[in-house]
Protein backbone atom coordinates (compact mmCIF):
# COMPACT_ATOMS: atom_id res chain seq x y z
CA UNK A 1 0.00 0.00 0.00
CA UNK A 2 2.80 2.45 0.89
CA UNK A 3 4.57 1.72 -2.40
CA UNK A 4 1.41 2.48 -4.36
CA UNK A 5 0.55 5.73 -2.60
CA UNK A 6 4.17 6.91 -2.82
CA UNK A 7 3.78 7.27 -6.59
CA UNK A 8 1.33 10.12 -6.18
CA UNK A 9 2.72 13.52 -7.16
CA UNK A 10 2.32 16.00 -4.35
CA UNK A 11 1.61 19.63 -5.26
CA UNK A 12 4.51 22.08 -5.44
CA UNK A 13 5.28 23.73 -2.10
CA UNK A 14 6.43 26.85 -3.93
CA UNK A 15 3.42 28.79 -5.30
CA UNK A 16 5.74 30.27 -7.93
CA UNK A 17 6.94 26.92 -9.28
CA UNK A 18 5.36 24.45 -11.67
CA UNK A 19 6.50 21.13 -13.07
CA UNK A 20 6.53 20.34 -16.78
CA UNK A 21 3.83 17.74 -16.07
CA UNK A 22 1.72 20.56 -14.62
CA UNK A 23 2.36 22.88 -17.55
CA UNK A 24 0.88 20.40 -20.03
CA UNK A 25 -2.12 19.53 -17.82
CA UNK A 26 -5.49 21.04 -18.74
CA UNK A 27 -5.63 24.32 -16.83
CA UNK A 28 -9.11 23.57 -15.49
CA UNK A 29 -8.05 20.14 -14.19
CA UNK A 30 -5.00 21.48 -12.35
CA UNK A 31 -6.96 24.43 -10.94
CA UNK A 32 -9.77 22.23 -9.58
CA UNK A 33 -7.26 19.80 -8.07
CA UNK A 34 -5.50 22.64 -6.25
CA UNK A 35 -8.78 24.24 -5.13
CA UNK A 36 -10.28 20.97 -3.82
CA UNK A 37 -7.08 19.25 -2.71
CA UNK A 38 -8.46 18.41 0.76
CA UNK A 39 -11.64 16.89 -0.69
CA UNK A 40 -10.04 14.49 -3.13
CA UNK A 41 -9.96 10.79 -2.40
CA UNK A 42 -8.24 8.15 -4.48
CA UNK A 43 -8.45 4.37 -4.43
CA UNK A 44 -4.96 2.91 -4.06
CA UNK A 45 -5.86 0.41 -6.79
CA UNK A 46 -6.06 3.31 -9.23
CA UNK A 47 -2.34 3.95 -8.66
CA UNK A 48 -1.21 0.47 -9.76
CA UNK A 49 -0.27 1.62 -13.27
CA UNK A 50 1.68 4.54 -11.77
CA UNK A 51 3.58 2.09 -9.59
CA UNK A 52 4.33 -0.08 -12.63
CA UNK A 53 5.56 2.99 -14.51
CA UNK A 54 7.79 4.01 -11.61
CA UNK A 55 9.31 0.53 -11.41
CA UNK A 56 9.88 0.51 -15.18
CA UNK A 57 11.67 3.87 -15.06
CA UNK A 58 13.83 2.72 -12.13
CA UNK A 59 14.96 -0.40 -13.99
CA UNK A 60 15.68 1.45 -17.24
CA UNK A 61 17.50 4.23 -15.39
CA UNK A 62 19.80 1.78 -13.58
CA UNK A 63 20.52 0.01 -16.85
CA UNK A 64 21.35 3.24 -18.68
CA UNK A 65 23.69 4.42 -15.92
CA UNK A 66 26.14 1.68 -16.88
CA UNK A 67 26.88 3.46 -20.18
CA UNK A 68 29.22 6.45 -20.29
CA UNK A 69 27.32 8.15 -23.14
CA UNK A 70 23.96 8.19 -21.29
CA UNK A 71 22.49 10.68 -18.83
CA UNK A 72 19.28 9.87 -16.94
CA UNK A 73 16.72 11.70 -14.79
CA UNK A 74 18.57 15.01 -14.75
CA UNK A 75 16.64 17.88 -13.16
CA UNK A 76 16.48 21.07 -15.25
CA UNK A 77 14.65 24.36 -14.87
CA UNK A 78 14.01 27.79 -16.35
CA UNK A 79 12.08 30.89 -15.34
CA UNK A 80 8.94 31.97 -17.20
CA UNK A 81 6.90 35.03 -16.16
CA UNK A 82 8.32 34.87 -12.66
CA UNK A 83 7.61 31.16 -12.21
CA UNK A 84 10.22 28.41 -12.02
CA UNK A 85 9.46 25.64 -14.52
CA UNK A 86 11.13 22.34 -13.57
CA UNK A 87 11.37 18.98 -15.28
CA UNK A 88 13.09 15.60 -15.13
CA UNK A 89 13.65 13.96 -18.51
CA UNK A 90 14.13 10.19 -18.76
CA UNK A 91 17.25 9.66 -20.88
CA UNK A 92 19.66 11.36 -23.24
CA UNK A 93 22.32 9.56 -25.24
CA UNK A 94 25.23 11.34 -26.89
CA UNK A 95 25.37 9.90 -30.39
CA UNK A 96 27.58 11.46 -33.08
CA UNK A 97 26.30 15.01 -33.60
CA UNK A 98 24.31 15.60 -30.42
CA UNK A 99 21.94 14.35 -27.76
CA UNK A 100 19.15 11.85 -28.50
CA UNK A 101 16.35 12.48 -26.03
CA UNK A 102 14.16 9.49 -25.13
CA UNK A 103 11.04 9.45 -22.97
CA UNK A 104 9.50 6.14 -21.88
CA UNK A 105 5.73 5.76 -21.55
CA UNK A 106 3.93 2.80 -20.00
CA UNK A 107 0.59 3.41 -21.62
CA UNK A 108 -2.63 1.90 -22.93
CA UNK A 109 -2.88 0.26 -26.34
CA UNK A 110 -5.52 2.88 -27.18
CA UNK A 111 -2.85 5.60 -26.95
CA UNK A 112 -0.46 3.52 -29.06
CA UNK A 113 -3.04 3.08 -31.83
CA UNK A 114 -3.18 6.80 -32.56
CA UNK A 115 -1.21 7.60 -35.68
CA UNK A 116 -0.62 11.13 -34.46
CA UNK A 117 1.52 11.82 -31.42
CA UNK A 118 -0.49 12.71 -28.31
CA UNK A 119 -0.27 16.53 -28.01
CA UNK A 120 0.75 16.41 -24.34
CA UNK A 121 3.56 13.97 -25.14
CA UNK A 122 4.72 16.18 -27.99
CA UNK A 123 4.77 19.27 -25.76
CA UNK A 124 6.40 17.51 -22.80
CA UNK A 125 9.31 16.10 -24.79
CA UNK A 126 9.87 19.39 -26.60
CA UNK A 127 9.99 21.27 -23.29
CA UNK A 128 12.65 18.83 -22.06
CA UNK A 129 14.60 19.38 -25.29
CA UNK A 130 14.31 23.15 -24.77
CA UNK A 131 15.59 22.87 -21.18
CA UNK A 132 18.53 20.80 -22.43
CA UNK A 133 19.36 23.45 -25.05
CA UNK A 134 19.26 26.15 -22.37
CA UNK A 135 21.88 24.09 -20.53
CA UNK A 136 24.23 23.98 -23.49
CA UNK A 137 23.20 20.62 -24.97
CA UNK A 138 22.56 20.02 -28.67
CA UNK A 139 19.41 17.92 -29.07
CA UNK A 140 19.42 16.39 -32.54
CA UNK A 141 16.64 13.82 -32.12
CA UNK A 142 13.75 13.05 -29.76
CA UNK A 143 11.58 9.99 -29.44
CA UNK A 144 9.05 8.27 -27.21
CA UNK A 145 9.29 4.58 -26.42
CA UNK A 146 5.69 3.50 -25.75
CA UNK A 147 5.08 0.21 -23.94
CA UNK A 148 1.54 -1.18 -24.05
CA UNK A 149 0.60 -2.24 -20.54
CA UNK A 150 -2.58 -3.98 -21.78
CA UNK A 151 -1.18 -5.33 -25.07
CA UNK A 152 -2.52 -8.71 -26.23
CA UNK A 153 -0.59 -11.03 -28.54
CA UNK A 154 -3.78 -12.84 -29.57
CA UNK A 155 -5.49 -9.58 -30.58
CA UNK A 156 -2.40 -8.55 -32.53
CA UNK A 157 -2.64 -11.77 -34.53
CA UNK A 158 -6.37 -11.28 -35.24
CA UNK A 159 -6.68 -7.52 -35.83
CA UNK A 160 -4.71 -5.69 -38.51
CA UNK A 161 -5.29 -2.26 -36.93
CA UNK A 162 -4.06 -3.43 -33.51
CA UNK A 163 -0.41 -2.61 -32.56
CA UNK A 164 1.65 -5.55 -33.75
CA UNK A 165 4.29 -5.10 -31.05
CA UNK A 166 4.08 -4.32 -27.36
CA UNK A 167 6.84 -1.73 -27.69
CA UNK A 168 6.82 0.94 -30.39
CA UNK A 169 9.02 3.98 -30.97
CA UNK A 170 7.33 7.25 -31.86
CA UNK A 171 9.60 9.99 -33.29
CA UNK A 172 8.96 13.45 -31.84
CA UNK A 173 9.46 16.34 -34.28
CA UNK A 174 11.56 19.01 -32.61
CA UNK A 175 10.06 22.48 -32.17
CA UNK A 176 12.14 25.61 -32.56
CA UNK A 177 13.25 27.39 -29.39
CA UNK A 178 10.89 30.26 -30.31
CA UNK A 179 7.92 27.89 -30.56
CA UNK A 180 8.64 26.24 -27.19
CA UNK A 181 9.20 29.60 -25.52
CA UNK A 182 5.89 30.94 -26.84
CA UNK A 183 4.10 27.77 -25.68
CA UNK A 184 5.60 28.05 -22.20
CA UNK A 185 4.63 31.71 -21.85
CA UNK A 186 1.06 31.00 -22.96
CA UNK A 187 0.62 28.01 -20.63
CA UNK A 188 2.23 29.67 -17.60
CA UNK A 189 0.04 32.75 -18.06
CA UNK A 190 -3.09 30.56 -18.11
CA UNK A 191 -2.07 28.65 -14.98
CA UNK A 192 -1.12 31.88 -13.20
CA UNK A 193 -4.52 33.41 -13.94
CA UNK A 194 -6.22 30.27 -12.65
CA UNK A 195 -4.19 30.37 -9.41
CA UNK A 196 -4.47 34.11 -8.79
CA UNK A 197 -7.89 35.02 -10.16
CA UNK A 198 -9.77 31.73 -10.18
CA UNK A 199 -10.44 32.07 -13.91
CA UNK A 200 -9.64 29.30 -16.36
CA UNK A 201 -10.77 28.02 -19.77
CA UNK A 202 -12.91 24.92 -20.15
CA UNK A 203 -11.14 21.79 -21.36
CA UNK A 204 -10.93 21.46 -25.12
CA UNK A 205 -12.05 18.36 -27.01
CA UNK A 206 -8.39 17.42 -27.32
CA UNK A 207 -7.85 17.74 -23.56
CA UNK A 208 -11.00 15.73 -22.83
CA UNK A 209 -9.82 12.96 -25.19
CA UNK A 210 -13.16 13.37 -26.93
CA UNK A 211 -14.48 10.84 -29.41
CA UNK A 212 -17.10 12.24 -31.81
CA UNK A 213 -20.54 10.72 -32.23
CA UNK A 214 -20.85 8.13 -34.99
CA UNK A 215 -23.63 6.37 -36.87
CA UNK A 216 -22.81 2.69 -37.30
CA UNK A 217 -24.15 0.60 -40.17
CA UNK A 218 -24.67 -2.82 -38.66
CA UNK A 219 -25.39 -6.12 -40.37
CA UNK A 220 -27.77 -8.29 -38.38
CA UNK A 221 -25.83 -10.86 -36.40
CA UNK A 222 -22.53 -8.94 -36.55
CA UNK A 223 -20.99 -7.22 -33.54
CA UNK A 224 -18.59 -5.07 -35.61
CA UNK A 225 -19.91 -2.20 -37.72
CA UNK A 226 -19.79 -2.53 -41.49
CA UNK A 227 -19.12 1.23 -41.70
CA UNK A 228 -19.01 4.23 -39.39
CA UNK A 229 -20.44 7.54 -40.60
CA UNK A 230 -20.16 11.06 -39.20
CA UNK A 231 -23.88 11.87 -39.57
CA UNK A 232 -27.21 10.07 -39.79
CA UNK A 233 -27.72 11.58 -43.26
CA UNK A 234 -24.44 10.08 -44.48
CA UNK A 235 -25.36 6.72 -42.97
CA UNK A 236 -28.79 6.72 -44.63
CA UNK A 237 -27.29 7.73 -47.96
CA UNK A 238 -24.59 5.07 -47.79
CA UNK A 239 -27.13 2.42 -46.83
CA UNK A 240 -29.45 3.29 -49.72
CA UNK A 241 -26.83 3.82 -52.41
CA UNK A 242 -24.31 1.11 -51.57
CA UNK A 243 -26.51 -1.52 -50.01
CA UNK A 244 -29.78 -0.76 -51.77
CA UNK A 245 -31.59 -0.33 -48.48
CA UNK A 246 -31.31 -4.02 -47.59
CA UNK A 247 -33.38 -4.98 -44.56
CA UNK A 248 -30.51 -7.03 -43.16
CA UNK A 249 -28.77 -3.81 -42.18
CA UNK A 250 -29.61 -1.17 -39.57
CA UNK A 251 -28.20 2.14 -38.35
CA UNK A 252 -27.10 2.41 -34.72
CA UNK A 253 -26.25 5.75 -33.11
CA UNK A 254 -23.06 5.80 -31.06
CA UNK A 255 -22.89 8.95 -28.90
CA UNK A 256 -19.69 10.90 -28.50
CA UNK A 257 -17.59 10.40 -25.40
CA UNK A 258 -15.13 12.41 -23.35
CA UNK A 259 -12.83 9.59 -22.27
CA UNK A 260 -10.76 11.60 -19.80
CA UNK A 261 -13.85 13.05 -18.08
CA UNK A 262 -15.54 9.67 -17.77
CA UNK A 263 -12.64 7.55 -16.56
CA UNK A 264 -9.41 9.43 -15.91
CA UNK A 265 -10.17 12.83 -14.37
CA UNK A 266 -9.99 12.95 -10.54
CA UNK A 267 -12.10 16.13 -10.38
CA UNK A 268 -14.82 15.37 -12.95
CA UNK A 269 -17.39 15.16 -10.13
CA UNK A 270 -16.50 18.74 -9.18
CA UNK A 271 -16.39 20.08 -12.74
CA UNK A 272 -19.34 22.05 -14.12
CA UNK A 273 -18.27 21.38 -17.69
CA UNK A 274 -18.24 17.62 -17.07
CA UNK A 275 -21.69 17.83 -15.50
CA UNK A 276 -23.04 19.70 -18.53
CA UNK A 277 -21.50 17.20 -20.93
CA UNK A 278 -23.00 14.29 -18.97
CA UNK A 279 -26.43 15.91 -18.98
CA UNK A 280 -26.26 16.52 -22.74
CA UNK A 281 -25.14 12.94 -23.35
CA UNK A 282 -28.00 11.56 -21.26
CA UNK A 283 -30.55 13.64 -23.20
CA UNK A 284 -29.09 12.49 -26.52
CA UNK A 285 -29.18 8.86 -25.50
CA UNK A 286 -32.79 9.16 -24.34
CA UNK A 287 -33.81 10.74 -27.65
CA UNK A 288 -31.94 8.05 -29.61
CA UNK A 289 -33.77 5.29 -27.73
CA UNK A 290 -37.12 6.94 -28.46
CA UNK A 291 -36.27 7.23 -32.17
CA UNK A 292 -35.18 3.59 -32.33
CA UNK A 293 -38.40 2.47 -30.66
CA UNK A 294 -40.47 4.54 -33.11
CA UNK A 295 -38.61 3.03 -36.07
CA UNK A 296 -39.35 -0.48 -34.82
CA UNK A 297 -43.04 0.30 -34.32
CA UNK A 298 -43.43 1.73 -37.81
CA UNK A 299 -41.35 -0.93 -39.58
Amino acid sequence: MNAVTATRHEPDDDPNAIRVSGIIQPVQLRALMKRHEDQLEEDAADRIFSLMGTLLHDVLEKSAQSFDHCTTEEALSTEILGWKVTGHYDLTEFILDGEWLTDWKLTSVYAMKDKDLKPEWDAQVNIYAHLLRLNGKIVSKAQIVAIGRDWSRSRASRESDYPQRQVIVKPVPLWSSETVNAYLHERVALHQRADREGIWPECTEEERWARPAKWAIMKKGNKKATKLCDSEKDAQGWLEQILGGKNSYSIDYRPGESIRCQSYCPVSHLCEQAKKLHSTLSDTLENSIKVAQTQKETA
